[in-house]
This record gives structure tokens, C-alpha cells and sequence, in this order.
């Protein structure tokens, strides 16, 4: 009778409780680090970015030195009950490296 009263009142966990808890921990932990290594692939991909934008910028800015680069275009303002006003200039273009993308200022005469 005292073998039974002992078994019946025994305190803490046993094997399949700590291994349940384990198991609930690691999916906790993976689906954190998952989510960590995404933001961290992010934030590389964003900085890239923006050292190619800042590099295709830094172009334009050279290109606006010189007055006969970039290619002839104008821009059509139009306002309601209004005359059209169009702004002849010319568009300079860089190439955004590693990427498909491309950025492009209108400079006006």
C-alpha cells in the first residue's frame, strides 16, 4: 500500500512530458530563426540597393556637369481650364548595377 500512495503523489515531469516540451520548444526556436534569417537576407538585399542607387545617382550627378549628355525630350504639363505648358530638357539615365532597374531625371533647359 505505501509502493501505490508513493507512485500516486510523485512530483515532477516525466520522460514524454520533457520530450513534448522539448519538441514545442524547437519548433518555437526554428520558426524565430527562420524569420530571423529572412529580415537578415532582407536587410543585405536593401543596402545593395541602396549602395547601387546611390552609386547610379552619384552618375547622374556627374552627367549634369556636362550640357550635351542625356537624350532631348520635353515634358506636357496640363492643368484644368488652362493652357498646356511644355518644358523642353533633355533625360539622363544610369543603369542600376546588379539589378534590371534604372534610374532617370528630367532636366529641364
Amino acid at each position: 500500500m505505501h509502493t501505490k500512495r508513493y507512485l500516486s503523489e510523485k512530483n515532477g515531469f516525466s520522460l514524454l512530458e520533457a520530450l513534448v516540451s522539448l519538441m514545442l520548444l524547437s519548433v518555437v526556436l526554428l520558426a524565430f530563426l527562420w524569420l530571423f534569417s529572412g529580415s537578415t537576407m532582407r536587410i543585405f538585399t536593401a543596402g545593395r540597393t541602396n549602395s547601387a542607387l546611390f552609386i547610379a545617382q552619384q552618375t547622374i550627378e556627374q552627367r549634369l556637369t556636362t550640357p550635351t549628355g542625356g537624350t532631348a525630350s520635353s515634358i506636357i504639363i496640363t492643368v484644368p481650364n488652362s493652357p498646356s505648358i511644355t518644358v523642353s530638357g533633355r533625360t539622363l539615365t544610369a543603369a542600376i548595377s546588379g539589378t534590371n532597374a534604372s534610374l532617370t531625371t528630367f532636366v529641364p533647359n
